[in-house]
């Protein structure tokens, strides 16, 4: 019966304005083209511009630097000009960068063709963090209050599909056609060629279902200062000072930086993973397929799973799915041999399994976090919580980047010298030879044990994280443990 009614919540879309719709229209194109170009980034930058794993590994943590800026001045954009004015912006912006990218990636004689290739990347985040702002703008805007639950579901299945497809326009560009994984970007210049009159013609009325209410409670703003006032500087410093002293603070801030080794898989799978896979298993490994196991998991658990998944406490599913993630590093340090006498058989096994088991405890831990953060707060202070909450990640998966090169390096190499001879890593691990301290297993058990500590930690002390914790509907307040 609860299956059902979860279902039923999705006919209240029916509600939803023809704008929504376009914007998810817009929103699938952008996930296929955002989903396969970062998974071939790094491979590209290696095999075709000559880049090394830690320069690869260095720019794709700089795109996720300068994506967080950008996403930062995206709202003040769209509140200022506009869903519509926003998109038209942003999608113009797209086909002047995206060509320029294009134009570098097939180019081999460009001058310059590293800087261009490089610089496009970093400049299209701008366009990317305004695309998806508008996203989450036009799923609340251009549905009604009633379907805002279901229309923001909707929106994360899109997604999933979007990653699905990414998976499928990898392997068929570079495993059917035999393409080059210029191909996969020159996707994103047909993305914005689509979306544009998608949004010309679906995307008209700008404006909002919802009955905005003025706040005015507090915003007085009286035309002379008073002479003992605290300038607004002042004020602002000491609230965050106010914040950051109150004991849920550092309790919030322990659990989220604890569970930083377990949200780096999410860069991994980006920047290890493709390479790790064409290496391990050789150039006609299907990673776009591998791909897909994740968004396939998680759009099937997501119909099927959330109202179980939602009976058990914010803490206990937050720890339990971020457990469960980290648990799926170990398939993939077990010794290839151990799982089949077929090495590549072997690294597709592991890797399935390892995907699937991600894809579990990311449906548990991932929107439990944020509600966590939220039901930690202190009452009014939980805006300020989510933006401090975003510091540890911020220089988590920066450290992540940096580091994955140096991984790539140590223990998953392109080539191997073995008594003076360079071979493919493939045909090192393929003759049994490697040991296992220098074999890519042992980067993952690394990992793995590295990602398993946070949410042990937070197991055995919980009485302490869950202290101050409130979930009820009427707001007060209840300690979960």
């Amino acid at each position: 019966m609860e299956l059902r009614a979860y279902l039923k919540n999705f006919a209240v879309l029916k509600e939803a304005r023809r704008e929504y719709w376009g914007v998810q229209a817009i929103n699938l194109l952008d996930c296929i083209y955002a989903f396969a170009s970062v998974t071939v980034a790094t491979v590209f930058m290696s095999k075709s511009l000559g880049f090394s794993d830690i320069a690869a590994g260095a720019v794709i943590t700089w795109l996720g630097i300068a994506s967080s800026i950008f996403l930062f001045a995206a709202g003040p954009v769209i509140d200022r000009h506009g869903v519509k004015k926003t998109l038209y912006g942003a999608l113009i912006g797209a086909l002047l960068i995206r060509g320029t990218l294009t134009l570098s990636a097939f180019w081999t004689e460009m001058p310059y063709r590293k800087v261009f290739f490089v610089g496009c990347l970093v400049l299209g985040c701008l366009p990317g963090a305004l695309r998806s702002t508008v996203n989450h703008v036009g799923n609340r805007r251009f549905s009604t209050p009633k379907s805002q639950g279901a229309a923001f579901n909707v929106w994360y299945i899109v997604v999933n599909i979007g990653a699905v497809g990414a998976g499928l326009l990898i392997d068929f560009v570079h495993l059917t056609l035999k393409l080059d994984f210029a191909w996969i970007i020159t996707f994103g210049l047909i993305d914005a060629v689509v979306a544009l009159p998608i949004s010309l013609f679906w995307i008209k009325d700008d404006s909002s279902h919802e009955v905005v209410v003025p706040r005015t409670v507090g915003l007085q703003a009286p035309s002379e200062p008073d002479a003992g006032a605290v300038p607004i500087a002042g004020r602002r410093w000491q609230y965050v000072k106010e914040v950051v002293r109150h004991p849920a603070f550092l309790r919030m801030m322990s659990a989220v930086t604890l569970l930083t080794g377990v949200r780096a898989a999410f860069l991994y799978w980006t920047v290890l993973s493709p390479k790790y896979w064409y290496r391990t298993i050789g150039h006609s490994a299907r990673v776009g397929l591998l791909t897909t196991i994740n968004p396939m998991v998680i759009i099937i658990g997501l119909l099927l799973l959330v109202p179980v998944i939602n009976k058990f406490s914010t803490f206990k599913m937050l720890t339990f799915g971020a457990l469960v993630s980290g648990l799926s590093f170990l398939p993939l340090s077990v010794p290839w041999y151990w799982v089949s006498d077929d090495v590549n058989h072997a690294y597709y096994a592991m890797s399935a399994v390892s995907m699937c088991v991600f894809a579990f405890g990311e449906m548990m831990f991932s929107p439990r976090l944020s509600h966590y953060i939220i039901a930690i707060a202190p009452h009014g202070q939980e805006g300020a919580y989510s933006s401090f909450a975003a510091l540890p990640w911020f220089v988590g998966k920066t450290v992540a980047g940096f580091v994955s090169g140096l991984l790539l390096m140590r223990w998953c190499p392109e080539r191997m010298t073995i008594d003076g001879v360079s071979k493919p890593l493939h045909d090192v691990i393929a003759s049994r030879t490697l040991s296992y301290g220098n074999s890519p297993e042992m980067m993952w058990l690394l990992l793995g044990a590295f990602a398993l500590a946070g949410p042990l930690v937070m197991i055995c002390f919980r009485r302490w994280f869950t202290k101050g914790m409130h979930e009820n509907a009427d707001g007060s307040h209840q300690d979960i443990s």
